[in-house]
């Protein structure tokens, strides 16, 4: 074999391993951030979810209180329902 293959097949094998431990390295640090991250993101998505859990239990036992002690509920009346939108007329020709 030609001596500069060789030196040629060493140097790239000796960059391959000289490279593994930090590409690994970074590459586990990069998933490790993704974790943190999105664990994150999950916790704040619960907390706000939480939060309107409670918001509303509060809101009903409070209009469950106000109603015993015969408060009307300041609630607006729902709307009207839209009108029907007429039929239109049939355009076919008596045969």
């Amino acid at each position: 074999m030609n001596n500069q293959i060789l030196s040629t097949a060493t140097t790239a094998d000796l960059l391959a391993l000289g490279l593994a431990k930090p590409e690994s390295a970074a590459f586990l640090d990069a998933m490790t951030s993704q974790a943190l991250s999105l664990a994150m993101q999950n916790a704040v998505a619960r907390q706000q979810a939480d939060r309107i859990v409670s918001q509303a239990l509060i809101s009903a036992a409070c209009a469950n209180l106000l109603a015993r002690a015969g408060v009307p509920s300041p609630h607006t009346p729902p709307l009207a329902a839209a009108p029907a939108v007429p039929a239109k007329a049939s355009t076919e020709q008596p045969s």
